[in-house]
């Protein structure tokens, strides 16, 4: 009897030492994203924000509120509200600190709910996290021209979404650092544009910039792909090959000009836009 009592004695003492030690962390890898487009998703009729990852050309789907994704969507057509909006008001205030928006990151998904943090370097050279939900990180990464990473748990992910994209003027989409809008009929007369399938360009970065894309080319090709919206024209970026630069053919003043460009994230811009 005491034999069975002292081993069930030595049995919990252990369970109870072993429950007090830390258990180890799965290993938490990040990889940079770029903050695509927003839309809706057929299925649930939620906001979604697409970020596209270049490595494994996949398209990541955060879902986001009604709010957030009009926040985003303002961000990506670079339109300032008369007065401060919630992430206008919060990126002010980062840059009167003197602080700097690093990154966001999204590092888990548990039970169908996204975690984000911010990045944060002080005026003294401190870097702090902070808590976030992704899609006020997001609002913020597109105002402030902050790093997008995404955890490769993430990009695992199974994650069943059927993407709708905007109507009209608020389609939009950014890759390889490019920004287009669709081409309408009042832009084309306007702009005199050919019939041909096409985007239009509303702004540029990095490495397109460099190449001598700019705002107002319309966009007619890539890797002899035609597209005719904002998604397509995504969608032409997300599948070229592996280690392969996009090849651009885009209208100018009446003439066909081609580019190549790399596929992946740009750096983000040191400069910033002023918004308020």
């Amino acid at each position: 009897m005491r034999a069975g009592l002292l081993s069930l004695l030595l049995i919990t003492a252990t369970l109870l030492f072993l429950s007090t030690m830390p258990v180890a962390e799965e290993s938490e890898e990040l990889v940079r994203a770029e903050l695509a487009t927003v839309g809706l998703d057929r299925y649930s009729g939620a906001p979604v924000a697409l970020l596209r990852e270049p490595d494994s050309g996949k398209v990541v789907p955060i879902f986001i509120g009604v709010v957030e994704a009009q926040s985003i969507l303002q961000g990506l057509h670079e339109i300032n509200s008369p007065r401060p909006m919630t992430h206008d008001l919060l990126a002010a205030t980062i840059r009167k600190l003197g602080a700097e928006l690093l990154s966001v990151q999204v590092h888990d998904l548990r039970n169908g709910t996204y975690y984000g943090r911010l990045l944060l370097r002080q005026d003294n050279g401190e870097t702090i996290e902070i808590d976030t939900r992704p899609s006020d990180g997001l609002a913020l990464a597109v105002r402030l021209g902050a790093r997008i990473e995404v955890s490769t748990r993430i990009l695992r992910a199974d994650l069943d979404f059927d993407f709708q994209a905007p109507e009209g003027s608020q389609d939009v989409v950014q890759a390889a650092g490019i920004t287009v809008v669709s081409a309408t009929g009042e832009l084309r007369e306007e702009m005199g544009f050919p019939d041909d399938p096409g985007v239009l360009v509303s702004n540029t970065r990095a490495g397109a910039r460099d190449q001598g894309l700019r705002p107002g080319d319309l966009i007619i090709a890539v890797n002899e792909q035609r597209p005719n919206s904002p998604l397509a024209f995504l969608e032409a970026i997300r599948t070229t090959d592996e280690g392969e630069k996009a090849r651009i053919r885009f209208w100018r003043d009446g003439e066909e000009q081609e580019i190549e460009i790399s596929t992946d994230v740009p750096e983000p811009d040191t400069t910033e836009r002023e918004r308020l």
